[in-house]
């Protein structure tokens, strides 16, 4: 089954959250980061190479926020 990159990131959004109820943490780090990627992923679509590399991301997303005044550019 593909997922999309929004049910992804809520999929670890819950992973996450069942690791700090239970303290098991060892991974959580890492399920929050990608948590945020593919979040990140799902408000972008695709990019422009067909694919979204890690360094990238942040930079498109903070724009994408602040062109549609969702984050204030000051910040």
């Amino acid at each position: 089954m593909n997922k999309t990159y929004k049910e992804k990131s809520l999929e670890r959004l819950e992973i996450a959250d069942w690791q700090i109820k239970t303290n098991n943490t060892l991974t959580l780090g890492s399920n929050l980061y990608f948590a945020l990627f593919n979040f990140m992923q799902a408000v972008l679509h695709k990019s422009l190479d067909g694919k979204w590399k890690h360094i990238g991301i942040n930079k498109h997303f903070s724009k994408y926020c602040i062109d549609n005044n969702l984050l204030d550019k000051t910040l």
